[in-house]
């Protein structure tokens, strides 16, 4: 009796194990998932802003709920705050992706592929800003 007691509770515990590593799996599989969505058609990534006399322009969206409307030109960026505020920056050499700031270095927004920040008086105000799917 003692012996089928044991296996039973064997038995219990290798299904709780299962339970276990099967949530798990499933949650892992749910952060990929959401952390995948956001799709970025290849020509909608600024390398060095935009190449020629064309515009280009984009949202991106930061995990605090800012948006930034941005369009891109040769050698600048008009961005559209969702606190209202416009600016326009320059673009400055950048040792990965692409800079911008304006004229006292007070804002500076840095763009790497689908991905942007804002820094404000040298403290990144919004990170983790991204374009949305579309």
């Amino acid at each position: 009796m003692q012996e089928t007691q044991s296996n039973r509770k064997a038995v219990i515990g290798v299904i709780i194990g299962i339970a276990v590593i099967a949530l798990l799996f499933l949650g892992a599989y749910i952060f990929n998932a959401r952390n995948n969505d956001v799709v970025v058609p290849e020509e909608n990534i600024p390398v060095s802003a935009v190449e020629g006399d064309s515009a280009f322009s984009t949202a991106f969206l930061c995990d605090d709920g800012f948006t930034m409307n941005a369009t891109f030109t040769e050698d600048k960026v008009v961005l559209q705050l969702s606190d209202k505020r416009e600016m326009t920056l320059l673009q400055v050499d950048a040792e990965l992706g692409a800079r911008f700031q304006n004229s006292d270095n007070s804002i500076a927004l840095t763009v790497l592929g689908p991905n942007a920040s804002l820094e404000e008086n040298g403290a990144v105000t919004h990170a983790e800003c991204i374009q949305p799917k579309g």
